[in-house]
């Protein structure tokens, strides 16, 4: 665990790190692919940091649909707004994308270590990150279409990838509850955006007009 908690901006330049450990004050977890980490409405009672893999919040609505919320990737910073609010619920599930590892960091330990200057520093960083995700994410279901928001994906796609052709970096029943909505209405969408010469879809590979 050490390679972990080394290659972590957040905890490799803390102080006697071992003696939180040793006090099970910052518990180093592995989690397996498909682990629930946190249920909805499970109190939070520490903090989280990714170390590798990485999470995924959802909400699963009456229905049985899952919209992605939120991912959390190397480095991330989960659950710290609710630990230091009234509200200590999780107000989504979040699971374990693919095999991970985290930090769990207790609320009495988090106290000491913000009083560090350079994990504050770091700590207000990855904070900052998180909340630009959520911004885009709050913006994307508050004020654009469904079209609006797939381009935006794919023009994003695009730069990441350098090329107008690019291939899907998940499953098209993914995007479509990273985007909230149900399957069939993305299937439809893309339809229209094919018929209306927007876009040319190859299996996993779609193409910007």
């Amino acid at each position: 665990m050490n390679k972990y908690i080394n290659e972590s901006k957040l905890l490799r330049d803390i102080e006697n790190i071992d003696n939180y450990i040793n006090n099970n004050e910052i518990r180093i977890k592995k989690y397996n692919k498909g682990s629930i980490i946190h249920h909805e409405s499970e109190v939070c009672r520490m903090v989280d940091i990714v170390l590798d893999g990485f999470l995924r919040a959802y909400n699963l609505s009456e229905n049985g649909n899952e919209t992605i919320m939120f991912d959390f990737n190397i480095g991330s910073i989960v659950g710290s707004n609710l630990l230091i609010s009234d509200n200590k619920v999780y107000p989504f599930n979040i699971f374990c994308e693919k095999d991970s590892i985290v930090a769990h960091i207790t609320q009495s330990a988090l106290e000491e270590l913000l009083h560090d200057y350079n994990f504050v520093l770091k700590f207000i960083e990855s904070l900052s990150k998180n909340s630009i995700v959520m911004n885009k994410k709050i913006k994307m279901y508050s004020h654009k279409t469904l079209r609006m928001n797939l381009m935006d994906y794919f023009n994003q796609q695009v730069k990441l990838q350098n090329n107008v052709e690019i291939v899907l970096p998940i499953k098209k029943k993914d995007l479509a509850d990273y985007l909230g909505v149900q399957r069939q209405s993305l299937f439809r969408e893309l339809k229209k955006m094919k018929d209306d010469k927007l876009i040319k879809v190859n299996g996993n590979k779609i193409k910007i007009l």
